[in-house]
């Protein structure tokens, strides 16, 4: 992405040029990445000389303006993008060349003669979303525990239903699951059975917000928590991930059904 203001446009002229991003690694390889066949960056004058002028350049234009400070920001295509980053590592270094800039044509009245245009200079972000292949698959892990104390020791849980709400704002379905933890961490496990005790499973489509519940598959006792899971498998090819997709859960609330077990 990149801001540009430049004296063109005190001249109502509108420019254009093409891009090169060149990811240069510390072994001294150097690999160019052009613009689309065809594609250019055009800027126009509607934004007077102040600017600023916006652009987006990304595999999908539809990623115009869902950055903060971009809103507006003109589409240009870039496959190659998403290949800059790619390789051994990162590039320690990333050239930016503006390929054969050009202003005009047009008619200019008391133009100055004889006059240098500034140099094309501007604002960059870079962002780098992952771009994902059929069968990639992302696991989301987080434990939320330290729920033992001296009345929940006691209680013998016949079944434990978790509920949340969950956003999800990737652009493709994620299964919900979870078991239930003991104070070490580990998996809480059957009293009658010994096997370890899970709760299920539920899917949340893309883009959608749900309230969901889980619930256990067995009796236990010890329960100090919940480990839960948000699992994501891509069914087709060019997925990308952009920096404000997420995955929330909020609201998170368990409740307990069993029998109590005490001393007098």
């Amino acid at each position: 992405m990149l801001i540009t203001t430049v004296i063109w446009v005190f001249y109502s002229l509108d420019a254009s040029s093409g891009l090169t991003l060149t990811a240069c690694r510390e072994d001294g390889s150097r690999k160019p990445y052009s613009l689309d066949a065809g594609e250019l960056i055009n800027i126009g004058h509607n934004a007077g000389i102040a600017g600023p002028y916006k652009f987006c350049l990304a595999p999908d234009p539809s990623a115009a303006g869902s950055f903060e400070g971009f809103a507006n920001a003109v589409p240009v295509r870039y496959q190659g993008l998403g290949n800059v980053l790619s390789g051994n590592g990162l590039p320690s270094t990333i050239e930016v060349s503006f390929d054969d800039p050009k202003v005009g044509p047009g008619k200019v009245s008391n133009f100055a003669v004889p006059q240098t245009l500034q140099k094309l200079e501007g604002v960059y972000k870079f962002y780098a979303p992952l771009n994902l292949g059929v069968n990639s698959k992302i696991v989301y892990d987080e434990v939320t525990d330290g729920w033992s104390d001296e009345t929940l020791d006691k209680v013998t849980i016949e079944k434990l239903k978790l509920g949340a709400t969950v956003s999800n704002s990737l652009p493709f379905d994620i299964v919900l699951s979870g078991y239930p933890v003991d104070e070490q961490g580990n998996q809480c496990k059957d009293l009658a059975t010994g096997k370890p005790v899970g709760l299920g499973s539920i899917t949340v489509r893309a883009g959608e917000t749900s309230s969901i519940e889980l619930e256990s598959t067995g009796t236990i006792t010890g329960l100090d928590g919940v480990r839960y899971f948000a699992t994501a498998v891509v069914t087709k090819d060019g997925v990308t991930l952009r920096p404000d997709d997420t995955i929330k859960l909020t609201g998170i609330k368990a409740t307990v059904s069993g029998f109590y077990i005490d001393e007098l």
